[in-house]
């Protein structure tokens, strides 16, 4: 890792300086937890010691730790929860000690994301959302307001925005970010079309069902020109499309595209893939909406095997799953087996 001057330190230095603290009482370790402690009074009194500049290279120093810590436990949620606290403080370290104009390097860049994304994964939506804003008040003073990294970083902030159910303010910044691609990059480049694609996915979630359609036909059509018809996007495309018309009762169009995807996934991604079982669910809400009650509990249930193997009893789309199945089963009359579901 950097120290606060710049230098790279080597773990065993960083293991001998914690042993050196030890003995003075300064830290503990706690082998419950398998991390060292700090007293909060000595915590202070060496914050207080330090200048701005000072701060600064510390909260930079420890933002790098961070970093590399969470990089080495992205599959450890006990872990990452652990954390969190020490993220938010280092965050506000860094916030309070690199205000404007911070021109953060690339690799700050990459570790102030790397705390939003650890944010986001754990649901701490408004905090993802004060390390995104100020991920992107610094790349605009770093790169500029039309970099692909600062168009990228406003995406971010719209999805976050989207994440606390802020659908307005999300869709104002979705069009500010598409624009504002289709300037700099292109109509028809990957990340514009990533914009519209998102764009039309918040008009859906304010119920604006018209207005999504068109911009996801319109996705589509540049999608498959651009990309192919059987791209991961293009196929995503398709998905979308179809999950509005659904909501708009539309439902021979929408299993005619559910059974396109659901094909092309299954060949492409595998049977087990997520993207492949949420076409095999969007088909079967479909069939159950049409009355084909027979062809949606056979989807169901082979959509259930394969997300309890993949994903687990416990999972929030196996749950989903098992409800689903559940409303097919009651409305056959079958209501122990829908009560026995599990």
């Amino acid at each position: 890792m950097l120290s606060a001057e710049g230098t790279t330190i080597s773990s065993d230095t960083i293991i001998s300086g914690f042993k050196t603290l030890q003995a003075y009482s300064l830290v503990s370790w706690r082998a419950d937890q398998q991390a060292y402690a700090m007293h909060k009074l000595v915590h202070a009194w060496g914050h207080d010691r330090l200048d701005m500049e000072q701060r600064q290279a510390s909260s930079l120093a420890a933002l790098d730790l961070l970093r590399e810590a969470i990089a080495g436990h992205e599959e450890d949620l006990s872990w990452q929860r652990r954390v969190v606290p020490h993220v938010v403080a280092s965050f506000s370290a860094i916030s309070a000690a690199c205000g404007p104009p911070y021109r953060p390097t690339y690799l700050e860049r990459v570790a102030l994301w790397t705390l939003g994304d650890l944010l986001r994964r754990l649901g701490r939506w408004e905090d993802e959302y004060a390390v995104q804003l100020f991920l992107n008040q610094a790349t605009v003073v770093a790169l500029g307001p039309e970099h692909s990294e600062t168009l990228g970083n406003m995406n971010n902030l719209a999805v976050v925005l989207g994440e606390q159910g802020k659908y307005k303010q999300a869709e104002e910044m979705y069009r500010q970010t598409l624009r504002s691609r289709e300037e700099v990059l292109g109509p028809k480049h990957p990340d514009t079309l990533g914009s519209m694609n998102n764009l039309a996915l918040v008009l859906y979630q304010q119920g604006k069902y018209e207005q999504a359609e068109e911009i996801h036909r319109q996705t589509l059509k540049s999608r498959e020109e651009v990309l192919g018809l059987e791209h991961p996007d293009t196929l995503g495309s398709i998905h979308n499309l179809a999950v509005v018309l659904y909501h708009q009762g539309k439902y021979d169009q929408a299993k005619e595209m559910h059974r396109q995807t659901l094909k092309s996934r299954e060949e492409l991604l595998g049977l087990e893939h997520p993207d492949t079982l949420r076409s095999m669910d969007g088909l079967a809400l479909v069939l159950y909406q049409q009355g084909k009650y027979d062809q949606a509990e056979e989807m169901h249930r082979q959509t259930l095997k394969l997300r309890k193997e993949v994903l687990g009893v416990k999972h929030p789309d196996t749950l989903v799953c098992i409800n689903n199945l559940a409303l097919v089963l009651r409305e056959q009359g079958k209501h122990e087996q829908a009560e026995g579901i599990n």
